[in-house]
């Protein structure tokens, strides 16, 4: 878990658990902060639900921007139930404070997840 921190992956994350996540990031910054994803996040395990490649959340204390994104290059891969590719949660009133920006994959392998959610 990251808070408050800028986080940029350039390689493989893979769970194989349920109720996690590839990355997670909480921020109450005053500041901008930055969760980018370049390399792979892979959301596996039979049976498992409810996970997220990305999980990204600004708590309502947060004057600062936090942005999430999928480079060119990155790919989400979920092959869980009840799950998502990328999660972002604004727990501001500025909806200017909150960016989820895909800029490649996000795949779905099964039914009932999605891929991108906020």
């Amino acid at each position: 878990m990251r808070k408050n921190s800028n986080v940029t992956n350039s390689g493989t994350i893979t769970t194989e658990d349920e109720k996690s996540a590839g990355i997670f990031s909480k921020s109450s910054s005053t500041s901008t902060k930055l969760l980018k994803i370049q390399g792979n996040i892979k959301i596996t395990g039979s049976g498992k639900t409810k996970n997220a490649g990305i999980y990204g959340e600004l708590v309502s204390t947060a004057t600062g921007k936090l942005t999430l994104i999928n480079e060119t290059g990155g790919n989400i891969e979920v092959s869980t139930g009840e799950s998502v590719g990328i999660f972002g949660k604004n727990g501001t009133s500025s909806k200017n404070n909150f960016v989820i920006d895909n800029k490649d994959k996000v795949t779905m392998k099964v039914d009932s997840s999605v891929g991108i959610f906020g």
